[in-house]
């Protein structure tokens, strides 16, 4: 019994320790500012936009933009070329296009 309430308190206090929202860059890895990533992130949207068939097929239009602008104010610190891909490719996905994707530098 005992044991089990150690252990359920050990949980409930790692819940409330700290987490990095994103780790340190490598050292000589670029980071962007947020006002590149802004600007990326518009032209993203723009190109997907204009080059795309039928982008708001699954998900409409309305919703796409509301999407855009919370993905856009979530911009607010610099990241890494990795963090930025990872950030654009969650916005990305919300069109449910198969092949609608970004690919990573490997």
């Amino acid at each position: 019994m005992r044991t089990g309430l150690v252990a359920v308190l050990c949980l409930i206090l790692m819940g409330f320790a700290p987490v990095p929202a994103q780790p340190p860059a490598l050292p000589g890895e670029r980071v962007f500012t947020v006002d590149e990533l802004r600007r990326d992130f518009a032209a993203l949207y723009e190109g997907l936009k204009q080059a795309h068939y039928d982008l708001y097929v699954n998900t409409p239009k309305a919703e796409f933009d509301r999407l855009y602008a919370r993905h856009l104010a979530a911009i607010d610190r610099p990241m890494t070329r990795t963090q930025a891909e990872v950030a654009f490719q969650t916005f990305v996905a919300n069109s449910h296009v198969a092949h609608a994707r970004i690919d990573f530098p490997y």
